[in-house]
Formats: structure tokens, sequence, C-alpha cells
């Protein structure tokens, strides 16, 4: 298989990812559970999740993508109906057609979103969530900016003078948003817990370089616990996570972006 040009790091990231799962969910395998996976790209971790048994919904907004996964689910003789192909925007989807599922996965996806449409897709991604969500995304390397609490910057997606069709062949990229924001690591800890996952950790990648920009994240929909129960008088302490004073260097980073927004402004 081949993963947008870089299949080592493509396969090592599909391996990290079913291993978090098998881990995490269930090491005797998937059978009679459900699972989404929202921008599914090729449809290379919705055929895994199959193949070891789930009934998987894979998420698709490019037609082309949609197809390339139905070919894959042919060509390794997976049934229609343990393998479904939706092809739809994210953030349109008809959840409550949709349903619930015990594992919801968001690879390759959120850093492609404005963050309004960041924040609408993790309480969606929450509600219908009965176990355990994955999120794969770039991280912003620093808080360039703020917007509504969450720290990040923002990213091009498309040229403004991009016609449709440009944007649609453009498969590494949004669907048509020209802007996209990237949240820092903690400001996308943040993120789902303001959408209500009562924890969330950073998950290692077996076999995969550490990317500084990139993480991995395992959000759980569990009941929270306010406050321990040997200290119950205690009031409840604020359990979200806060954004770190960045570095003297990274400060100077963010000057300079700033800068060169202004000049490409103007």
């Amino acid at each position: 298989m081949t993963f947008g040009g870089q299949p080592a790091e493509g396969a090592a990231r599909l391996r990290a990812l079913a291993q978090a799962v098998a881990d995490l969910v269930a090491p005797d395998g998937l059978d009679g559970m459900r699972a989404i996976d929202l921008g599914a790209g090729g449809g290379e971790l919705s055929a895994e999740l199959a193949l070891r048994g789930a009934s998987v919904v894979a998420v698709e907004g490019r037609e082309e993508n949609a197809r390339a996964i139905r070919e894959l689910r042919e060509s390794q003789g997976i049934d229609a109906g343990r393998l479904s192909v939706e092809v739809a925007d994210v953030r349109r989807l008809d959840w409550d057609a949709l349903g619930r599922f015990q594992i919801v996965v968001c690879s390759g996806l959120l850093y492609h979103l404005e963050l309004d449409d960041q924040i609408a897709l993790a309480r969606a991604m929450r509600s219908a969530c009965e176990r355990l969500c994955f999120v794969d995304t770039e991280v912003a390397w620093a808080a360039v900016e703020e917007r509504g609490g969450y720290a990040g910057h923002t990213f091009r997606e498309h040229d403004p003078a991009a016609t449709g069709a440009a944007r649609a062949a453009a498969r590494l990229a949004s669907l048509d948003n020209e802007q996209s924001f990237w949240l820092t690591r903690a400001s996308l800890h943040a993120l789902l817990h303001d959408a209500g996952f009562s924890s969330s950790w950073e998950l290692g990648a077996p076999g995969q370089p550490r990317r500084e920009r990139r993480a991995t994240v395992v959000a759980v929909a569990g009941e929270r616990v306010d406050r321990a129960l040997l200290d119950a008088g205690a009031p409840p302490p604020d359990s979200r996570p806060v954004e770190p004073r960045p570095p003297r260097l990274d400060r100077a980073r963010v000057r300079l972006a700033r800068l060169r927004e202004r000049a490409r402004r103007a």
C-alpha cells in the first residue's frame, strides 16, 4: 500500500492505530462492535478494522477516495455490510441516522477544518461515541494566536482564487474552506475535554518516527470524576488543560510569523 506517497510512514500510522484499538478496546477482536472512520482517505484503516471483526462506516468527502475504498473492500473480500462507504462532508453528517459507535476514528482530518467546525465535530463525535475516540492530527508548533479559548495558528488550505475543480483535486487539503486552524497539543486536549470526553491521552506510535507537529490522541467517553472521595469537601479542580506559555524562542517565531502574515496580506 502507499499512503500519500509516504508508504513507510503511512503503514506505521496504520499499525499504530490498529495496535491502539486492539490494546484499548478489544484484544481478542472487534466482533459485534461498530466503528466510524471520519475522513477515511483510501480506506486502509476502515478495512483493517473490518478485517478484525468490526462493522465499519467509512466517511469520505471525495468521490475519488470513496471509489478507492470500495476497490480496497472488494480486493480484500470484505462484505459491503461489514464496511459501508458514506460519501459526505463531515461538517454536514446526519449523525442521528448513523447511530452510535464503540470506536470513533478521526485521522488526518481535524486540522483541515476551521475552529468552529472542529468544535462542532468534537461534540458530535462525543455524542456518537460509546467508548473511545482516536484522533490523529497535525498540531501547531506554538500558540501564534488565540480564538475562543483555543490556541494555535491559521493555515492556508487553498488559494482564494482556486476553482472548485482545483480544490477537489487537492486530495491532501480541505474540501473547500480556504483556511483551517491548527490547535496546539494543549488546546487539542482542551477541545476534547470541552466536547464532553472524560479524559484524553497522547499515544506512542510503534515504528513511526516522532513528529513534533503531529499527535495521536485517544479520548474516553466516560463519566467524569469531579473530585476525589478522600477529599469530598474540597471544590472540584479545573481539569481543562492549561495552555503553557511558549518559550522565548517560540515567542520570537510567533512575532516573525505575524510579521510575515501581515506582509503577505499587504
